[in-house]
């Protein structure tokens, strides 16, 4: 899976992921971040458009801050991450999220959980 970083006002809060292998994406929200239905809603209008979610992501890197979702950061670079659990560590605990070095894009078969809205065409 790959995912970039989402801030607002210089605060990371949160993390939007696109699957490498099918067309699953979503958000994974610090609990006090309420970003998550703007993410949700802009995967789903860039579903309906016909991108697929790694083109929407990169359609996003840079793009001007949203008062509630935040953005992705001009210079945030895509990162792999082995799996969604190690993605939800990462928000839940701040730890490091566990890079994927045997392949790019390594799929998962976890199903998001609480506040993140995934989003499959």
């Amino acid at each position: 899976m790959r995912y970039y970083p989402v801030t607002l006002h210089g605060r990371t809060i949160g993390y939007l992921w696109a699957s490498a292998l099918d067309d699953a994406a979503s958000f994974v929200a610090h609990a006090d971040a309420g970003a998550a239905t703007v993410w949700s809603r802009r995967l789903h209008e860039a579903a309906i458009k016909g991108l697929t979610p790694r083109q929407a992501l990169c359609a996003w890197k840079g793009a001007p801050e949203d008062p509630n979702g935040g953005a992705i950061p001009d210079d945030a670079e895509e990162q792999s991450a082995l799996s969604l659990q190690a993605l939800t560590a990462l928000v839940e605990q701040g730890g490091p999220v566990p890079l994927d070095r045997t392949r790019r894009g390594a799929s998962t078969n976890a199903r998001p959980r609480g506040n993140e809205g995934t989003v499959n065409r």
